[in-house]
């Protein structure tokens, strides 16, 4: 050191912590002599990753979990994690130098307690010779629901032995703990009634906690589709042979509930033919009027008569039958 002059020295630090240190600085007789003190210190600086933390809505009776990384080197020693809210816990609540230094998940769960409030908090982050470093928190509490539609799930009427597949939805906002029921969707029942009757019941929805629940109700009814035939005998009359003549009568077919067209039929269309031969399900519904012409087979002598039968089938129901008769005279004596 010739006459004074300009120096320098370098601060490079490793790890946390406060450096210092001194040089005598004297002439080679010790006439005249200095003490130069430098210091420093050495703070990591790191930003946790996110800062803060939005849990939304949780449902009561339920937790959610979200997470933050913390990665920083130099510390002098391990990190301390604490929650000023019971309500959020960290885990884990200790970072090592080394686990600091590669990078650490820290996990945060929120567990609501009271529907209805906003909860929030701060993670402090402390320790390894670095300034404090806080997370923020915030959540809602909310109770559960579970929803069906359409509830009641109504199947209307089928007749013995038809199915009908109808569909509900579940919407809810519990974490999928339904059992078969994941977060909601839409499901299906199938109503398949083998005879008569009205027919209902129900199905308890509820998570695994029983946190929420909901009670869907189905029903239906089944009808025995049904003909009836008005009148159930018909007499008609003494109608000469021979000469193209011919009696006319009606009846009425009336049905309820059939799955399908009726057939109209005659045991001898030559003597008692019908019109028409086909009724339709709405035309029975209404009432439908058959017209049966009576043709004689031959002269009945005493009390013979044509006889047969019209049968009325189909839709799903019991045939029907009309009795018909009728007597052939000589064209003399009508």
């Amino acid at each position: 050191m010739t006459q004074g002059g300009t120096y320098s020295i370098t601060f490079h630090p490793n790890q946390a912590g406060n450096y210092g240190g001194f040089i005598n600085i004297s002439d080679s007789k010790h006439v005249a002599s200095a003490r130069f003190a430098f210091e420093g210190k050495c703070a990591p600086n790191y930003t946790p990753n996110p800062e803060s933390l939005n849990f939304g809505e949780v449902v009561k009776g339920y937790t959610k979990q979200m997470t933050f990384t913390v990665k920083v080197s130099g510390l002098n020693g391990s990190l301390s994690l604490a929650s000023n809210n019971g309500k959020y816990t960290v885990s884990p609540s200790t970072i090592t130098k080394a686990q600091a230094a590669s990078g650490c998940t820290v996990t945060v769960t929120y567990e609501p307690t009271t529907v209805g409030s906003t909860d929030n908090g701060t993670i402090t982050i402390s320790g390894g010779g670095a300034e404090n470093k806080t997370v923020s928190l915030t959540g809602k509490c909310v109770a559960g629901y579970i929803t069906v539609t359409p509830n009641p799930l109504d199947f209307g009427t089928l007749t013995p032995g038809k199915s009908l597949t109808k569909s509900f939805t579940v919407t809810t906002n519990v974490p999928g703990n339904i059992p078969s029921v994941t977060q909601g969707g839409t499901y299906s029942i199938t109503f398949h009634p083998n005879q008569a009757g009205n027919y209902g019941g129900f199905i308890n929805i509820s998570d695994s906690k029983h946190v929420a629940s909901a009670r869907f109700a189905f029903e239906g009814k089944c009808v025995k589709p049904t003909i009836t035939v008005n009148p159930e005998s018909i007499w008609c009359g003494s109608v000469p042979y021979g000469d193209g003549s011919h009696s006319t009568k009606t009846f009425t077919v009336t049905g309820s509930n059939l799955t399908g067209s009726l057939a109209v039929k005659s045991s001898d269309k030559t003597i008692f033919s019908v019109s028409p031969t086909t009724i339709t399900a709405d035309q029975a519904a209404a009432g439908a009027t058959v017209t049966v012409t009576y043709t004689p087979s031959t002269i009945h002598v005493g009390n013979k008569t044509d006889t047969g039968e019209i049968t009325v089938s189909g839709g799903g129901a019991e045939d029907k039958k009309v009795n018909v008769s009728g007597r052939g005279i000589n064209a003399g004596q009508y």
